[in-house]
Order: structure tokens, then C-alpha cells, then sequence
């Protein structure tokens, strides 16, 4: 298995051309040509998964967050980049094309918070988010059901209805609680947001939850993994988790 045959079966289900114009989902280290060992699958690009890798004999990571976002004018000893560099890891990442995919990660979101007559939800002419029905439950109800099934601590405003539709969005989606609010959604469940964009929320009077960038994503990511370990049922895919046990849907 060439690090190709992967990118491909990627490309097959999160397609690489749907990613944001600003992402940099690929592979970022390595060769495509290049046999692999074995591949450890993780959420974000750190030194211990690239230790993890190493250790377990794999030459080849694959990750939800790329490990070069933006333009980088030095390469530290101290980091993820070097790190797997140095090791001769091969270095592949599906970040905004796997949050939108189907059964990706807002779509493992929808499902974790038991979301029914689940649509897509678009920016920018992409289904970046997933919008559903729920019980009704007051804000902070809502707020304490999300708590509970992805094991966060979370942080909301109060919004001025009850919670029947909500919108979900991939970990850095407070930007988006407009988009949630036109459409008619009463909440929005996310990973990170500005102080701003809680503030604006709290004006537009819709219950913004706030759980966590980990927590939203890494479900995901065993996901993921099934994926790639029913496509090539012979080879090695390994997961490394930093935080075992946080988050839902983990085994």
C-alpha cells in the first residue's frame, strides 16, 4: 500500500476539491509514492503522535487538523512539523473536506446528539453544517444534554425560545451562529468561539453552546478510522488519542 492508495480512498469520501480555499488539507510531509508500515490515525498535529508513530512502527500519520495551516518562516525542534519530519513520517490531513463529508464530522455530531430529520446546512455554496430536530428543552437543559453526551464542559448563552432545531458546526464555527439563527435554528453546538461571537449570539437571542474544539471533532475521527480500516483490512492502522476517555463514541 503506497501513501496514494490512502489519499485516494480519502479524496473517494471527503474529496480533497471540497476543502475551504484557506485549508490545507493533503499531504503536507512525505511522498505519495512512499510504501507504508502502518498509519496512525489522530485529531491534531502534535509531537507525541508523531512519537506514537514512531514507536508503533508507523510511517505514516493521518490527521483531522493539518500539521501546516498557514505559511511557516521557521521549523522549531520543538515542533509537530519537525517532529514527524525527522522521523521520515508521511504526513497526510482531511480537515474541512472531512467536516463536511458525509458521516463526517458534523454528521457524527448529529448523531451523537441524537439530531432526526438531519439537513445540510451551507456556507459559502458548501454543506459545512448539520441542522436537526431535538426534544424541547430550555437552554440550559439543552446546554446540559450537550455536556453529557460529548463529556464537556460547556459554555452558552440563553437564548430567547426554547430549543426544538439545532444547527452543529466543525470545531471553529462560533463565526457561523448567524447562519444557524437565519435558518431558523433556535441553538447552535460548537467548539470554539470569539468573546464577540458569544456576544453577538446572545443578541440574535439563540442559544450558543460552546464544547469544546476536541470534544466536537475527535468522535469523528473513529469514524474515520473504520473507514480506512474496512478499505484495507490487511494493513495497520493505529489510533492515538491524547485525551483517552474524553469524548463520546471513544473505544
Amino acid at each position: 500500500m503506497k501513501v496514494k492508495d490512502i489519499y485516494d480512498f480519502i479524496d473517494s469520501f471527503a474529496p480533497y476539491s471540497s476543502q475551504f480555499s484557506w485549508d490545507n488539507s493533503g499531504l503536507t510531509a512525505g511522498s505519495m509514492t512512499a510504501g507504508v508500515t502502518g498509519a496512525a490515525v489522530c485529531l491534531d498535529a502534535t509531537v507525541a503522535a508523531a512519537e506514537f508513530a514512531e514507536k508503533n512502527g508507523c510511517n505514516t500519520i493521518i490527521r483531522h487538523q493539518p500539521s501546516i495551516f498557514r505559511p511557516v518562516k521557521a521549523v522549531g525542534a520543538d515542533s509537530a512539523v519537525y517532529a514527524a519530519i525527522r522521523r521520515g513520517l508521511n504526513t497526510l490531513s482531511a480537515h474541512t473536506n472531512w467536516d463536511m463529508a458525509d458521516g463526517g464530522v458534523n454528521d457524527t455530531r448529529a448523531r451523537i446528539l441524537d439530531l432526526s430529520d438531519v439537513e445540510k446546512l451551507y456556507e459559502e455554496d458548501k454543506p459545512m453544517l448539520r441542522m436537526g430536530n431535538v426534544p424541547e428543552r430550555s437552554p440550559a437543559e439543552f446546554a446540559a444534554f450537550v455536556s453529557e453526551k460529548l463529556s464537556a464542559a460547556v459554555k452558552y448563552t440563553v437564548g430567547k425560545t426554547p430549543v426544538r432545531k439545532v444547527a452543529v458546526g466543525g470545531g471553529s464555527c462560533g463565526d457561523l451562529a448567524d447562519v444557524a439563527f437565519l435558518a431558523g435554528c433556535d441553538a447552535f453546538v460548537t467548539g470554539e468561539a470569539k468573546h464577540n461571537e458569544m456576544i453577538r449570539a446572545n443578541e440574535l437571542g439563540i442559544t450558543l453552546v460552546v464544547a469544546g474544539h476536541y470534544e466536537t471533532e475527535n468522535p469523528s475521527m473513529y469514524v474515520f478510522l473504520d473507514l480506512l480500516r474496512g478499505r484495507f483490512p490487511d494493513e495497520k492502522f493505529l489510533f492515538f488519542d491524547e485525551n483517552p476517555g474524553k469524548c463520546a463514541m471513544c473505544n
